[in-house]
């Protein structure tokens, strides 16, 4: 059997911090870089047999069983980084990976029936393709299965997942998105909305001036009672099916150097008052009336109603406003195969509305108002018709309807540094996900800079208040240093560290503050 990665590494560590890489494979470039292992874990095999109702839905796909033995380890030693290999079509898909945590310091479940509930969370991790640095790679990992995505433009968007059969604990699917017989007709009614008043124009905006996000966006959900039920009304099965699609959504953003948290999750044990509601901007309206309030900056409820059927925000633009709920009905199947990579292009396409951007087809781009890509066949505005991208659409367009959607692209140059300035200038925001507090309480305490970044030899901090220590830690999370402080100011010395990216920990009396610094 063939592996499927690109066989040599060596053009993967030349240049891969020019702008048109993105962040996954930056950081996977700095562990291969940094002789990082990446223990190797097989953790599917491959089966000969065929299944009538999967070829009922998808053209092509593997079929394979889960090796426990490597979900044991993989659940149990928590790596840092590991390397799997996923069977597909005669060959392997060979995929590095991460390590990240998707939660907030203060994440909490609740239900209608509980205040609180103890969730085990699972093990999530990010990467890419082995080789392939325009590839994007996201798996969720629990005591008795695990999910994922892969997506390039050669495989588009891979799904990896459980057979949806009663009882199964065994048997998985592989196969790519673009495959599907299914005629997917999701809509988006966000355009029947307003635009919030205050939205930078994106034909005003400087595209080359942000890279990334300063600030962090914490996140609320709301699952209603049908996708309790369709997870077996089993509030440990709702979770892990809400972490792990919640992992591949901020793998989605923070590829695209976007950085979110997620905050709580409620779930709906017995009837939500949305169902009957009416159309998604009913469910939506319903939502905002139901939950004015939420612990998050932004809200939105997941949930599954064939007479719903799409997705809708609010408003263009609603972070730090009320106009921060957004509704996306998903599918969580399809006949016996799992949906995972549409139903993450749902939940990432809503936000990003609440983000601040408009869709791709929307007069709105290119310093001109004009369109980026045509893809369903119109224009939202007056302006001439572009054509559909061949290598397949972005989060926050209707490419679905044409060339496929790659999630591997993310947002696209245009609405990813929209999204970022939209971010940096909204003054709700705190500049971490593991601190709830006003940015006044923040900057009482807090206020610190540090230069130069990129940095050659020594990196210098100053703060406001006194810097107790200072942690420095490789892109795996293994920490590097420690340093005892005590004072304002202080050095850092990253002469003898190899060039890649590494995040300091500054500690301080009241909150500890984190940031990434580049090392030539």
């Amino acid at each position: 059997m063939k592996n499927f990665f690109l066989c040599c590494m060596i053009p993967l560590c030349i240049g891969i911090h020019a702008q048109s890489t993105k962040s996954v494979a930056r950081q996977i470039n700095d562990l291969v870089i940094q002789k990082v292992e990446f223990p190797k874990f097989d953790i599917l095999t491959e089966t000969s047999r065929k299944n009538a109702e999967v070829d009922k839905v998808v053209n092509f796909s593997t079929l394979a069983t889960i090796n426990t033995s490597s979900l044991k380890s993989i659940y149990e030693l928590k790596l840092n980084t590991l390397e799997i290999s996923i069977p597909y079509q005669g060959e392997e898909v060979v995929i590095q990976l991460y390590q990240v945590d998707i939660f907030t310091d203060a994440f909490t479940v609740r239900t209608n029936k509980k205040n609180s509930y103890d969730y085990k969370p699972g093990v999530y991790y990010r990467g890419i393709i082995k080789g392939d640095a325009h590839s994007l790679a996201s798996f969720n990992f629990f005591e008795d299965k695990f999910s994922g995505i892969v997506s390039n433009s050669e495989l588009k968007n891979l799904n990896i997942g459980l057979l949806t059969v009663p009882g199964n604990k065994t048997n998985y699917v592989v196969y790519s998105d673009a495959d599907l017989k299914v005629e997917n007709n999701w809509t988006c009614g966000t355009e029947h909305l307003t635009q919030n008043s205050h939205i930078d124009s994106p034909s005003s905006m400087t595209f080359e001036s942000a890279t990334t996000t300063e600030k962090c966006v914490t996140m609320y959900y709301e699952m209603d009672y049908g996708l309790f039920t369709a997870n077996g009304s089993d509030l440990d099965e709702t979770m892990d099916w809400m972490s792990a699609a919640f992992n591949n959504l901020k793998t989605l953003y923070e590829n695209d150097d976007i950085t979110i948290a997620l905050n709580e999750v409620f779930i709906w044990e017995t009837m939500d008052p949305y169902q009957g509601a009416g159309d998604m901007v009913d469910y939506l309206l319903a939502f905002r009336d139901e939950r004015p309030d939420f612990a998050g900056d932004t809200g939105q409820l997941i949930g599954i109603n064939d007479d719903s059927g799409g997705g809708v925000a609010i408003v263009i633009d609603g972070l730090c406003s009320e106009q921060n709920h957004s509704y996306t009905h998903v599918d969580f199947n399809y006949q016996t195969i799992p949906t995972f990579s549409f139903t993450i292009f749902l939940m990432a396409h809503e936000n990003g509305h609440i983000f601040g951007s408009p869709h791709t087809h929307a007069c709105a781009w290119n310093g001109n108002n004009t369109a980026i890509d045509g893809c369903p066949g119109g224009v939202e505005g007056d302006c001439s018709l572009p054509g559909s991208p061949t290598e397949g659409g972005t989060i926050m367009s209707y490419c679905h309807f044409s060339t496929g959607i790659n999630l591997s692209l993310g947002f696209g140059p245009q609405p990813k540094t929209l999204i970022i300035n939209t971010v940096n200038n909204r003054e709700c925001l705190s500049s971490d996900c593991t601190f709830t507090m006003s940015i006044e309480d923040i900057n009482e305490f807090t206020d610190y800079s540090y230069y130069p970044n990129p940095v050659k030899d020594r990196l210098n901090i100053s703060a406001k208040n006194e810097i107790l220590e200072i942690k420095v830690f490789n892109m795996a999370g293994k920490k590097l240093r420690t340093q005892t402080v005590k004072s304002l100011d202080s050095q850092i010395d990253f002469s003898h560290y190899p060039s890649g990216t590494y995040i300091v920990e500054l500690k301080f009396k009241e909150k500890p503050v984190t940031f990434k610094v580049i090392k030539k």
